[in-house]
């Protein structure tokens, strides 16, 4: 019965059902991690049921080399981690994994793990170009350990193959 017309059903059990699958497909369309996290906003009214995981990035990484897990101040065993922002932060176990999440930035200052260095320098990096960004990295690799680095964006744009 309820597949005959389950539009209609959740009409009338959930009004607002349209609007949720709405909210829902912003989130999964979305291309960064960033994006996702201002659209899961828009589904704080109703219950998350399960979370997607983290979008995972092809930018440059930086490794925070934290010897204690943010979350609940443990050591680390050095299976454990989350990138965010282009900042590897590792973690006790995985329940911190979905600890960590909510709020990234206030677990890290909570900690005490210096995170605003590195990540207004991987910013600095992803925001420069040419010699500059040269610069930027070189920098960057004296104060960071670096796990992976981007290939830096084209100047001009590749010439059409033929």
């Amino acid at each position: 019965m309820f597949h005959a017309s389950t539009e209609a059903y959740l009409d009338k059990a959930a009004p607002e059902w349209r609007e949720a699958v709405a909210a829902e497909q912003v989130v999964i369309a979305a291309k960064t991690q960033e994006e996702r996290e201002l659209a899961m906003e828009d589904l704080s009214r109703w219950t998350i049921v399960r979370k997607l995981p983290p979008i995972p990035s092809t930018g440059l990484l930086v490794d925070l080399e934290n010897d204690y897990c943010p979350v609940l101040l443990e050591d680390i065993h050095g299976r454990d981690f989350v990138d965010w922002n282009g900042l590897r932060v590792h973690l006790c176990c995985t329940p911190c994994v979905s600890g960590f999440w909510p709020r990234p930035g206030l677990v890290l200052e909570h900690a005490k793990i210096g995170w605003r260095e590195a990540a207004a320098a991987v910013k600095a990096v992803n925001e420069s170009r040419g010699a500059d960004r040269e610069k930027a990295l070189l920098k960057l690799r004296s104060e960071w350990k670096v796990l992976r680095e981007p290939v830096p964006p084209a100047e001009t744009p590749a010439p059409p193959s033929k």
